[in-house]
């Protein structure tokens, strides 16, 4: 129920497939919803550390083109370029609006620019001490291949971990 809700909030809000989301959010148990959505309307999820510096994810956002952005931090501070003109929501208070805005500006901002056939996450690193930024690309297909990895797996049996790799 809650992602379908949020699915219908997004598409009102005109977002598409292929729209960047904006995910600042260190990993949350809401997510579960913001996942099934994007990869049910094929939103492309970009996540940042919330630890990062309000300058450098504001450059992240604008680089990456986000449409919308989800949030644990209630202050999170959106480049001027964006500012009123995406949405923003709570991860963790059942999708809150916070911002004034409740639909991206499509005649500021254009389309969205085309990525990657088949993205779903593009994952920042923090662990960069360089100047260029760090980023990973993993596919719907191995998202969903990992999903049905993990589904397959025997109920009662336990494992320290999984790691996910194209086409395994």
């Amino acid at each position: 129920e809650q992602a379908k809700n949020l699915s219908a909030k997004l598409k009102k809000a005109g977002l598409k497939k292929g729209d960047r989301i904006g995910v600042v959010s260190s990993l949350r148990p809401a997510w579960f919803a913001l996942h099934y959505v994007a990869l049910q309307d094929e939103y492309i999820m970009v996540c940042m550390d919330p630890g990062v510096p309000a300058l450098q994810m504001q450059k992240m956002m604008v680089d990456t083109d986000v449409r919308a952005v989800f949030s644990s931090i209630k202050g999170v501070h959106l480049p001027k370029e964006l500012e009123n003109h995406i949405p923003v929501y709570a991860v963790d208070d059942d999708f809150e609006l916070l911002s004034k805005c409740n639909k991206v500006d499509s005649i500021l901002l254009g389309d969205a620019e085309p990525m990657l056939e088949d993205t779903f996450y593009v994952l920042f690193s923090s662990g960069t001490t360089s100047a260029n930024r760090k980023a990973v690309l993993l596919s719907h297909k191995t998202i969903t291949k990992s999903i049905d990895y993990c589904m397959d797996i025997p109920v009662g049996k336990k494992y320290a971990s999984i790691i996910f790799t194209n086409n395994k």
